[in-house]
């Protein structure tokens, strides 16, 4: 994932992709895929993980996200 900050770009992780699946829609840490089939998927991107609702968030996680 690259950010914007000003006129500097800043690379902050990747997520791999299932095999197959291409991207529709990305939005908040959310990616929606369309499937080899032609349904729809969703996930979360690695560097968004820690905003997931079944996540554990630590203050620790927290604290490295805000001082990106």
């Amino acid at each position: 994932m690259l950010v914007g900050v000003g006129s500097r770009v800043v690379y902050i992780g990747e997520t791999r992709l299932p095999f197959g699946q291409q991207p529709l829609l990305l939005y908040g840490g959310g990616l929606t895929l369309q499937t080899t089939s032609g349904s729809v998927q969703g996930i979360i991107l690695d560097t968004h993980s820690f905003m997931s609702t079944d996540a554990q968030t630590s203050s620790e996680q927290v604290h490295t996200v805000v001082t990106l």
